[in-house]
């Protein structure tokens, strides 16, 4: 992901709402505290702790970022200077990629406009690199529900990419689409189907076109979506046995044939 900087003025936007931690705890021994009560008062305190907690991993990322740029300007040279800043703050490698990788979510989503600094409260820190990651037509949804004050979560990200690609998708027949549009059949698996397919040649992927519009339902996908994940690893396995090759066998005619009259774990 291309790392985009911001100045110290737009960093300063970015925690705008963030100064304010001041809520009360409800005393659990209090009886007299009605339990909705009690739970919406928990509840508030643990999303402005959520909150507070995004934005540091943040500015965690940005710094973490900063070193480590540093030391490949002028460093000693193969990240040796930045890991021995990790270990002496007994930060881990991973620990420290992580919050990179969350800082450069948030400072592209700001720099191309697509999200209102102050929207930041409204996402968890997974929701935010999946945003990060989907297509632009996708992030604009979610930005949009976290503007109108929606809380995000990975889940929301994924359904809405899922949804996207279910509507969106040439490979899928307007059958299956039709009835992904009333919820009939969830895009939940129309996703993963779509993506194993994207993988395979246009004559395997006509065979599973044709099979789901003729039955499109939720067994139906996901028995083609196991196929298609078989299919593709048994392609890529049999393009290195070179004894293969060399034979006079067709194996990818062998597996299209072996998938159409439904023999292909044989």
């Amino acid at each position: 992901m291309a790392e985009v900087p911001l100045n110290p003025a737009e960093l300063a936007e970015a925690l705008n709402g963030f100064t304010d931690i001041n809520f009360q705890l409800p005393d659990p021994e209090d009886e007299q505290i009605p339990e909705f009560d009690f739970e919406n008062q928990v509840d508030n305190a643990w999303k402005v702790c959520d909150r507070f907690d995004l934005q540091t991993d943040i500015w965690r990322g940005r710094i973490l970022r900063t070193v480590r740029d540093r030391e490949k300007k002028g460093g000693e040279g193969r990240g040796t200077g930045f890991l021995n800043w990790l270990k002496e703050r007994e930060i881990g490698k991973s620990q420290a990629y992580s919050l990179i990788e969350l800082a450069n979510s948030a400072d592209t989503l700001i720099q191309q406009g697509d999200l209102d600094p102050n929207s930041i409260r409204n996402f968890s820190k997974r929701a935010f690199v999946e945003t990060a990651k989907a297509s632009p037509e996708v992030q604009q949804m979610v930005t949009d529900a976290a503007a109108s004050g929606d809380r995000i979560t990975r889940r929301e990200v994924k359904q809405l990419s899922d949804e996207w690609m279910a509507m969106n998708s040439d490979l899928l027949p307007e059958e299956v689409k039709e009835k992904a549009s009333t919820g009939s059949l969830p895009s939940r698996y129309l996703a993963p189907l779509v993506k194993e397919m994207e993988k395979l040649s246009p004559s395997h992927q006509s065979e599973i076109q044709k099979e789901v519009a003729e039955n499109p339902d939720v067994d139906t996908v996901k028995q083609l979506t196991s196929d298609a994940k078989n299919l593709s690893k048994y392609l890529d396995a049999a393009a290195q046995v070179q004894a293969l090759n060399q034979s006079h066998l067709d194996m990818e005619m062998a597996l299209e044939e072996s998938l159409r009259v439904g023999c292909l774990g044989t």
